[in-house]
């Protein structure tokens, strides 16, 4: 039997109480050099109105799965 631990963190652009984008990672616990990110329009509307937001959420959540990662493989980043 193959197993894999994996570090997963989940996260939302919410604006305006409507749930405009949604972001989810994982590392792998054993590699953390193997890193998947996924990035979903929930609300094309909302989206398309706060797209600068959005972008503003993606990058702080892209941000902190580095940080994490980063921890994992023992090296210093700056976030």
């Amino acid at each position: 039997m193959t197993r894999t631990k994996k570090l997963t963190f989940n996260g939302t652009s919410t604006i305006n109480d409507v749930v405009c984008e949604r972001f989810s990672a994982s590392i792998e616990s054993d590699n953390p050099e193997n890193l998947s990110l996924n990035f979903i329009i929930a609300d094309k509307n909302g989206y398309r109105d706060n797209r600068k937001q959005c972008h503003k959420d993606q990058a702080q959540f892209e941000d902190e799965v580095y940080a994490a990662q980063a921890q994992l493989l023992g090296t210093e980043e700056t976030v």
